[in-house]
Parts: C-alpha cells; structure tokens; sequence
C-alpha cells in the first residue's frame, strides 16, 4: 500500500475526509417510530456536531440541518437533513446530507460545495 491509497486522509480531497469523519461520529441503528426517530436524530446532532468541531468546521444551519421532514416509504420512516460545511477559513467544504432510514445505520455523504439546499427545506 503506497500513501497514493490513503484517500481518506488526503488533504486535496476535504469531502471524503469530511465524509469520512462524520460516517464515524454516526453510530447506532435508526428506530422506526417517528417520536424514537426524531429524538435520535436531535442526538446524532450532537455527534455531528462535536465531530465538526473537532475539526473545526461549521456546519449552516447547525446539526442536523435543513429537512424537507418525516417521510413514509411503505412501513419504513425516513428523514434526510442538509448541512454546509465550511473551512476554518471560511472555504465551503460541501453539502453534507444525512438519511435516517428505519432500521439501518444512518448514512452521510458530502457532495460538491456547489450543491444547492432546497429552499424548501426548513
């Protein structure tokens, strides 16, 4: 394995070490229960959120972020909330967004800086 593979850490890549960082802070298995739900989402907040900070990002608006709400797929509840990661330099880093899934890990991906939150999203 050269240091080429390492792309986690590669600083030239800030979204998946964003990504990254933030997959490891979320843990747990997401209830099916829309009060249970919401509930662990505010805690994944604070998981997020101690996370950024570590790494000294800021995340608009504050974790969890911008959500369109509760939405119900067949039996199954999920919740998608947006947040803007910015740079201790004020850089914008990307889009983060978050999808709670009824009984399975929470999933985080960053996309490019450029990506619109829907201003629908509250």
């Amino acid at each position: 394995m050269t240091g080429h593979d390492d792309v986690f850490l590669d600083p030239v890549e800030p979204r998946t070490a964003a990504a990254f960082a933030l997959r490891l802070a979320a843990a747990g298995i997401v209830p099916n229960d829309a009060t249970a739900l919401r509930a662990f989402a505010d805690a994944l907040g604070a998981r997020l959120a101690a996370a950024a900070q570590a790494h000294g990002w800021v995340a608009e608006p504050p974790f969890p972020g911008a959500t369109r709400g509760l939405e119900t797929i067949g039996e199954t509840l999920r919740l998608t909330f947006a947040v803007r990661l910015r740079a201790p330099s004020g850089e914008t880093l990307g889009v983060a967004f978050t999808t709670l899934v009824g009984g399975r890990r929470p999933e985080i991906g960053v996309a490019p800086a450029h990506t619109p939150i829907p201003q629908d999203w509250a």
